[in-house]
């Protein structure tokens, strides 16, 4: 069980970046300035810290437990 820990880390890293992608596309879509006060970048920068921050957490923790389990 311990060996896979690291790959399903790395998992669910991906699947964080990919929910980036898909909601930012999303987000871009449905985004209008007559309804929408906040600027576009604003809600990317938003679920860039939703999505990306733990996608590169999980990501340095799957590496530094493969090393360690190798």
């Amino acid at each position: 069980m311990k060996k896979y820990l690291p790959l399903a880390l790395l998992i669910i890293s991906i699947a964080f970046a990919f929910a980036f992608i898909g909601f930012t596309a999303y987000d871009i879509h449905v985004y209008n300035t007559t309804v929408n006060s906040a600027p576009l970048y604003a809600f990317i920068l938003a679920r860039a810290v939703e999505f990306i921050i733990p996608a590169v957490i999980f990501y340095i923790i799957s590496r530094v437990l493969k090393k360690k389990i190798l």
